[in-house]
């Protein structure tokens, strides 16, 4: 790739050798036909074959079909409902307004929801049009053209007005080969980290039903593993945080672990002029979040990486006094200490939250190894999160490339 010649105005800043021509300015509905809305059906237990496309079934950043679980439209199927290579699917209202997705023939027979508007490319590449989807100034035509009302919305004659530019069908395809072929290597590592997690899943539970032992420094047989109460290796936190002297506050997500408020949610969520009521948490504190999600069926506990902060006195805090602590923070990244929590619960409170006498939370059997096999078991694991963190650390440099060129390979 070379810079352009500074003469030209409508090129863009990185271009391909071999292109000289300045680029066409045209809209949407000049490159596109067969637009239409999609099918207003409720979604069904998937029927093993036909897929159903909603907003919510394209991936926010990635911009892939990604169905959890993945449903099928109710009633009669019409074809005409089905997508086919060079579809573009736009989101036309809500907070998602402006969320594309292009047809990928690996996602099957897909049939796509009344909220999205389809796009059938045709004097265009369309991986070409799609990714000027991707680009800043997209998301600020959405933005100005989305909010002329109370709802956020952009109809299909509003976005056929859409204004792209083009260079000959040859850049076109040039360009598009090239960012294919990063979104590739991302897919790539996403599927390397995805392995790595599944490993991690399956040795884990070799490790702790002792299917899988570690031998101690000597090549020996460590002793037989324990079983002790969580009192019994931890103690409850229950300081307050008097005169608001600390104000930063944490929250336990079941996905991100322990993270500051302010960052995971962009605002403050708890009142700043009143954490008196706090907990205080120090490094390497745990804490536990009763409210339940699909990825945490009993609520989380995650170990605080963060230094000192505040809790909703919602959560349960307590500091490990015996064991390796890295040890016991891989247990509560397993599902071993589930049972414990199915057993104690009251299911006559909120359907959202867990409910529980905290002395039966602090009953929970721990498994607890000789303290050699612990830390051997936790220098394992963590090797394997490294690991998965290294091959993340190479998406984001993907990501940051392909952002990079979305910016200056385009006009």
């Amino acid at each position: 790739m070379k810079d352009n010649n500074k003469n030209k105005t409508n090129v863009p800043n990185l271009r391909f050798p071999g292109f000289e021509e300045e680029w066409e300015r045209k809209r949407l509905g000049e490159v596109a036909d067969k637009v239409m809305y999609g099918m207003n059906a409720a979604a069904i237990p998937f029927d093993g074959i036909n897929k159903y496309l909603r907003i919510t079934d394209i991936d926010d950043i990635s911009r892939r079909f990604k169905a959890n679980p993945l449903t099928s439209p109710s009633g009669e199927i019409e074809e005409k409902y089905q997508l086919k290579v060079g579809d573009i699917v736009l989101t036309r209202t809500g907070a998602s307004v402006g969320k594309s997705y292009l047809y990928n023939p690996n996602d099957g027979k897909l049939l796509f929801a009344g909220f999205l508007i389809k796009f059938s490319i045709i004097n265009a590449n369309p991986y070409f049009v799609f990714s000027q989807t991707l680009k800043s100034n997209y998301n600020k035509w959405v933005q100005k053209m989305s909010m002329r009302s109370g709802q956020p919305g952009i109809n299909a004659e509003e976005y056929k007005d859409l204004e792209l530019a083009f260079p000959a069908i040859s850049e076109q395809d040039k360009i598009s080969t090239f960012l294919s072929l990063i979104d590739e290597r991302i897919q790539c590592q996403n599927k390397i980290i995805e392995e790595l997690k599944s490993f991690k899943s399956a040795v884990s539970k070799r490790i702790f039903s002792q299917e899988l032992r570690f031998k101690d420094e000597n090549g020996e047989e460590c002793p037989d593993w324990e079983e002790k109460k969580l009192w019994e290796i931890a103690e409850k936190r229950i300081k307050k945080n008097i005169d608001n002297k600390i104000i930063n506050v944490f929250t336990n997500s079941a996905i991100n672990g322990i993270v500051n408020q302010r960052d995971f949610f962009e605002k403050d969520i708890a009142n700043q002029n009143n954490l008196n009521g706090y907990y205080i948490v120090e490094n390497n504190d745990f804490v536990y979040n009763p409210r339940i999600s699909s990825t945490a069926p009993v609520g989380p506990i995650s170990r605080n990486h963060l230094g000192s902060g505040v809790m909703s006195p919602l959560y349960s805090v307590f500091r490990l006094k015996l064991g390796n602590i890295d040890f016991i923070e891989c247990i509560f990244n397993t599902n071993v200490w589930h049972k414990h929590m199915e057993n104690i619960a009251n299911y006559g409170a909120r359907a959202d939250r867990m409910s529980f006498a905290i002395g039966d939370f602090y009953e929970m059997p721990i498994p607890f190894p000789s303290l050699s096999e612990q830390t051997k078991i936790a220098n394992f694991l963590s090797s394997i999160d490294e690991k998965i963190e290294t091959e993340k650390q190479i998406i984001e440099q993907y990501k940051k490339q392909k952002a990079y060129l979305l910016q200056n390979i385009f006009i």
